[in-house]
């Protein structure tokens, strides 16, 4: 995870060193730098959820029994996160579908 913060700090200081030096500019670096953050993102989300240390509200979570708090986070994951999970891979598989075919469709045709 901090290679991929790493990589996109150092991508997105040689994209702007690049801009303002040779007036050179491109935005496959902004988006590679974009990819690596969101990956970061999401695999530092997966750890934390894992690893039971993920934000909660101290000022009102430690007055609950671990019990409650464990009920909270369940309700939550399901409320919050799965509907999210189930609509992005929703969304993800029609976009891929649709390039999928596309691509099937150019090279059937360019031959």
């Amino acid at each position: 995870m901090v290679w991929c913060i790493l990589a996109s700090v150092f991508m997105g200081a040689d994209s702007a060193a690049m801009r303002k030096a040779f007036d050179l500019s491109s935005n496959v670096w902004l988006n590679v730098q974009w990819y690596l953050y969101g990956a970061a993102f999401l695999l530092a989300a997966g750890y934390v959820l894992q690893v039971n240390e993920h934000v909660r509200i101290d000022a009102v979570s430690h007055r609950f029994s671990a019990r409650t708090r464990a009920w909270i986070d369940v309700v939550a994951l399901a409320a919050f996160i799965l509907p999210f999970c189930v609509l992005m891979l929703d969304l993800g598989g029609r976009y891929s579908a649709r390039r999928t075919s596309r691509a099937k469709r150019r090279s059937t045709t360019a031959t």
